[in-house]
């Protein structure tokens, strides 16, 4: 019986301090290394050259990997998600700016053809965010995601709608395809197939869903 009793009151003192031991342990295999940013394709070089023509980004920066090595193209800025035509002769990509992203018509050298949407505005509630922009086969539609219109001004939602609007035309042309599950993220990754489209739909597990007020 003392035996048991002693352990007992041995017990978690001995755990505490075996668990401080660890933690101790573990915070000496913590790196020191001095956090650095990545190379700039533009100064690596490839192991291999594949033929035709890559385009990426780094840092919101575009850039062309052809022939072996990596050339920036393109204005300065937050560029993301350039997506080429089918003729690969442009491409659209993503212009990310504080509080709302456009989408942007560009050659393959990167100089900006024409602004397609014009998503800021000096109020925050009407700014927009235009992402995952795709092209139609035939080269004159784009599809992306959008939370235009937003869900009301005193409760501005960012959920994803997936829209389309002809390249060479305006944004007032665009074309609303779906509506978005509100509070989820919304639709997104849109990708026009013959006779349809294909897209990411976020939604909630009615499950798990409360209209109760935590």
């Amino acid at each position: 019986m003392i035996a048991r009793r002693l352990a007992a009151i041995l017990f978690l003192p001995l755990m505490l301090a075996f668990g401080t031991g660890v933690y101790l342990y573990l915070g000496t295999m913590k790196s020191t290394a001095v956090k650095q940013h990545a190379q700039l394709p533009t100064v690596t070089k490839p192991r291999f050259v594949l033929p035709g023509t890559m385009f990426v980004v780094q840092e919101g920066r575009l850039f062309k990997l052809s022939g072996g090595g990596f050339t920036e193209i393109g204005p300065s800025g937050d560029w993301s998600q350039p997506t080429l035509t089918p003729n690969h002769s442009q491409m659209v990509a993503v212009l990310r700016g504080g509080w709302s992203s456009d989408l942007y018509l560009l050659d393959v050298k990167g100089t900006v053809i024409k602004r397609l949407t014009k998503d800021d505005s000096k109020y925050i509630t009407s700014n927009h965010w235009a992402f995952y922009p795709q092209i139609s086969a035939d080269g004159q539609t784009v599809f992306f995601g959008t939370d235009n219109p937003k869900f009301s001004n005193l409760d501005p939602g960012v959920d994803l709608s997936v829209w389309s609007m002809p390249i060479n035309g305006t944004q007032s042309q665009g074309r609303r395809w779906t509506d978005p599950y509100w509070y989820t993220g919304g639709d997104t990754s849109p990708i026009p197939v013959a006779g349809g489209l294909l897209f990411v739909r976020h939604s909630i597990d009615n499950t798990t869903a409360s209209d109760d007020e935590p």
